[in-house]
C-alpha cells in the first residue's frame, strides 16, 4: 500500500502554511525573503480552497486510475513505480491543458502563459520522503489538519468520494489563496 497525504478539512484553519511550505520546498529559496531577494517565483503544488463555511488543502490524490495521465498525449505525466506517485516531467510537458481539464478534483494548474505554460501537481514532495521527511505540507500543518499515511482501499475510496463532493461544491467559486485566486 502507498502512502497518500489525508486532509481532515475540519481542522483546517486556512492559515495557508501548507502552500508556503510547500512553495520553498519546490523552489531554490530558503525562504519568502530570500525569495523576494533574488526574485525567484515560488510556485506551490497544493492549493487551500474554501467552499461555503469549509477551506481545504487540495492536492493531488494520485488516482489509480488517474485521468491526468490517460490524457496526456506527449506522455509528460506517469509512474516511476506502479504504486507510486502520479508525476509530472516538465521538460515533456508541452502546455496543452488536457491534465487540467481531466482532473476531476482541480488539483493540476498551469505556470507559465501561452506556449512555455507547464503543469504542475503535488508530486508528494518525492524528495523529501525519499530522504525520509514527510510531505513539506504535512510538516508545516499547525493543527495537523493534514497526514501522510497508508489507506486501505475503503479509506482510499472515501478520500476520493469526499474530494468529489467538494470539487462539485468548488465548482464556479475561486481559490481562498488571493484575490485572484493565486
Amino acid at each position: 500500500m502507498a502512502k497518500l497525504i489525508v486532509v481532515d478539512e475540519e481542522r483546517c484553519l486556512a492559515c495557508r502554511q501548507c502552500v508556503l511550505s510547500c512553495a520553498l520546498a519546490h523552489g531554490e529559496a530558503e525562504s519568502v525573503v530570500d525569495a523576494v531577494v533574488v526574485g525567484e517565483t515560488l510556485t506551490p503544488r497544493v492549493r487551500v480552497k474554501a467552499s461555503g463555511d469549509t477551506n481545504i488543502p487540495v492536492h493531488c490524490l494520485h488516482c489509480d486510475d488517474a485521468p491526468c495521465m490517460a490524457a496526456c498525449k506527449v506522455d509528460a505525466i506517469g509512474r516511476v513505480e506502479a504504486d507510486g506517485p502520479v508525476l509530472i516531467t516538465a521538460d515533456l510537458c508541452i502546455g496543452c491543458r488536457l491534465c487540467v481539464k481531466a482532473c476531476p478534483y482541480g488539483a493540476i494548474e498551469m505556470i507559465g502563459e501561452g506556449k512555455t505554460g507547464k503543469a504542475v501537481k503535488c508530486d508528494l514532495c518525492s524528495e523529501r520522503t525519499e530522504a525520509g521527511l514527510g510531505p513539506a505540507c504535512v510538516s508545516a500543518c499547525p493543527t495537523e489538519a493534514i497526514s501522510y499515511c497508508e489507506l486501505d482501499d475503503e479509506a482510499r475510496a472515501a478520500q476520493r468520494q469526499t474530494a468529489e463532493a467538494f470539487a462539485a461544491q468548488m465548482s464556479g467559486t475561486q481559490s481562498s489563496d488571493g484575490p485572484n485566486g493565486d
